[in-house]
């Protein structure tokens, strides 16, 4: 199936202002913000119709700022043909209302007006003979209307509204048409610990703010700040994720007619429309998902946020940059980085930050990154996506990355690398006090906001689409990243992550799973521990098993976990596992696990991890 630019290109203007990224400063109720625009926004010489880039599922709401236009929320079905972050959203802002609603009513508009309306109609017509669909079939409900700014989208899509369809639309159809001064375009992805909520569908534009910090802050201040900041990691550049089809045809419609480009007529035709056409993001990320030094762990203190990387662009010698020089958490390059080539890509090279100590075994998991080789653009497969480093001097081995470059000019992407931990036999400095660790196998990688409303849903499973690295060597001679999500039936709560990507540098033990053991059977045992990893069938391929990590809860203990409120809510929040090995009195080895929750609480002038213990535990026997 084709993937669709988000616009008819015949009459879109060369931007020149308002582009996705950093944007001037703004005083909102006498407190001065930093902002950065996650909306790419546009002009046209005349209103031109939305494309549905894909296929998927619509909500529409109205601006709050202009009654007379809408906003398309567009859940999209399928993924796109290349590897990429997994998106939950792309959101169209300033569809003319008269393009789906008839004028002065509440009804829809006539047909011929795009496809999303003439489909709807043809639906009504076969069990209508009189009379006109709702406007609340696209969901401009009453239900939907009243809900608060607050509401999660995801909470929208997954409950019933008698009068709402979220019709359903495939890729190319037309579902609107921009209002040529008021053209916006968002991508949200489906990340773990941001909710986009109906403030995104009804705006004209999304900032994301940080309050500015003084010149001497407190640490308080400046972990909030850069807290505020991760937000924008949520959001994708639309400049990029299109020329990320550098080597796959994107279909683009121009006054009705379809062309497919890719590479240099993607460039040519498409991406100069945006003045990001030559701004390519390097997104590093560490072990929990969050920007390279959010713990400030890789940096010089908890009040500076200055993060020393090495750089080498093309055959330049390494030079030191900071991280976060353009004060927010990603590395942008642009033309101006590199020596004009005649290849059909640039490379560079990095070295990170061992954290002086902190991360003296890591590893680069290449989660969306193209192979600097002679057969670019290829993408890292099986085991080259896995990478371990060495550590000299505190900084990590050099890896290299490639880039799509045509004529002259870099083609807007998007890079993502994790750096992630390895388990080491080193003694590693005290964490911070604003760093999360992983101390076990499975520590930290559930989070409690992966919770919903299951009762109100369609479905009783969530799955999360972000991938977490864990180091199984020591207990099966592998490691992996896993995606973790969450399902409810009548009586438990399950947390599952399956198997995403297997580090095929490395061996697979095969063992026998852990049981529990009877004689805890007068325990409170409800809450067990499951492990599939320690795999259950001898000498089967590991791709046929379908390895997933399990925990089973019951419904007051979860009701336990998302109950406690004691953290700062807009900070991580994780599931510790903490292993304890113990013998009973029949000389019997078994493990105790208990369950703490990891999150921030402010101490006076201080934000740090807090711990609070659940008084749950995991009774497992062991049998290797």
């Amino acid at each position: 199936m084709a993937y669709h630019f988000f616009a008819d290109i015949q009459n879109l203007n060369i931007q020149t202002v308002n582009a996705f990224g950093p944007s001037a400063n703004s005083t909102i109720n006498t407190i001065e913000n930093e902002n950065f625009l996650v909306t790419s926004k546009h002009t046209a010489t005349a209103d031109t119709n939305a494309i549905a880039v894909c296929n998927g599922q619509i909500l529409v709401q109205q601006q709050t700022e202009n009654s007379e236009l809408l906003n398309i929320v567009f859940k999209p079905l399928p993924t796109q043909p290349f590897n990429f972050p997994k998106i939950k959203y792309f959101i169209y802002k300033g569809i003319k209302k008269d393009s789906l609603i008839a004028a002065t009513t509440t009804v829809l508009a006539a047909k011929g007006n795009n496809d999303l309306v003439d489909a709807i109609w043809a639906a009504f017509e076969t069990t209508n003979t009189t009379g006109s669909p709702s406007q609340a079939i696209l969901g401009l409900d009453t239900a939907i209307n009243n809900l608060p700014e607050s509401q999660t989208i995801e909470d929208v899509f997954s409950t019933i509204y008698p009068e709402v369809q979220f019709w359903h639309i495939n890729a190319g159809n037309t579902i609107g048409k921009f209002d040529k001064d008021a053209i916006g375009f968002e991508i949200v992805l489906d990340t773990l610990f941001y909710q986009p909520t109906l403030a995104l569908a009804r705006n004209s534009a999304t900032f994301i703010r940080a309050k500015t910090l003084s010149t001497t802050p407190l640490q308080k201040d400046f972990f909030e700040h850069w807290n505020d900041k991760e937000s924008i990691l949520n959001f994708i550049d639309p400049c990029a994720f299109f020329g990320s089809f550098y080597a796959d045809k994107l279909s683009v419609i121009s006054a009705s007619q379809k062309s497919k480009w890719k590479g240099e007529d993607l460039y040519n035709n498409l991406l100069s429309k945006f003045s990001n056409k030559n701004k390519c993001y390097i997104d590093i990320r560490n072990e929990f998902n969050f920007s390279l030094n959010y713990f400030k762990n890789y940096g010089l203190s908890p009040t500076n946020n200055f993060t020393e990387i090495k750089i080498k662009k093309g055959d330049t010698a390494f030079a030191s940059i900071d991280y976060y020089a353009n004060s927010w958490p990603i590395l942008i390059l642009d033309n101006t980085d590199f020596a004009t080539s005649t290849a059909n890509h640039q490379s560079f090279s990095l070295q990170l930050p061992s954290g002086n100590g902190d991360n003296p075994e890591p590893i680069i998991y290449f989660s969306k990154a193209y192979n600097n080789s002679d057969t670019f653009p290829d993408e890292y497969d099986k085991q080259e996506k896995f990478k371990p480093l060495a550590v000299a001097n505190n900084f990590s081995d050099e890896f290299n990355i490639g880039l799509p470059w045509i004529n002259g000019n870099l083609i807007s992407s998007y890079v993502q690398i994790k750096y992630c931990k390895r388990k080491s036999e080193e003694v590693l400095p005290l964490p911070l006090n604003t760093q999360m660790r992983k101390g076990d196998n499975f520590d930290c990688l559930f989070s409690p906001k992966i919770n919903f409303n299951y009762n109100n849903s369609l479905t009783p499973t969530k799955f999360c689409n972000e991938s977490f690295y864990i180091d199984l060597r020591t207990i099966h001679g592998y490691d992996a990243v896993f995606v973790p999500s969450i399902s409810f039936d009548l009586d438990k709560v399950i947390l599952f992550a399956n198997l995403d990507a297997y580090n095929e540098n490395t061996t697979k033990k095969y063992l026998l799973p852990f049981e529990l053991n009877s004689e805890f059977k007068n325990v409170n045992t409800d809450f067990k521990f499951i492990d599939n990893l320690i795999l259950k069938y001898q000498n089967q391929p590991l791709s046929e098993i379908g390895d997933n990590v399990l925990i089973t809860f019951t419904h007051p203990q979860w009701s336990t976990i998302i109950g406690y409120n004691e953290f700062e809510g807009n900070y991580p929040v994780f599931i510790s596992i903490v292993e304890n090995r113990l013998e009973n009195i029949n000389n019997q080895s078994y493990t105790v696990f208990d369950i703490i929750l990891k999150g921030y609480k402010i101490n006076g002038n201080k934000i740090e991890v807090t711990s609070h213990n659940l008084n749950f535990n995991i009774y497992s026997l062991n049998l290797n």
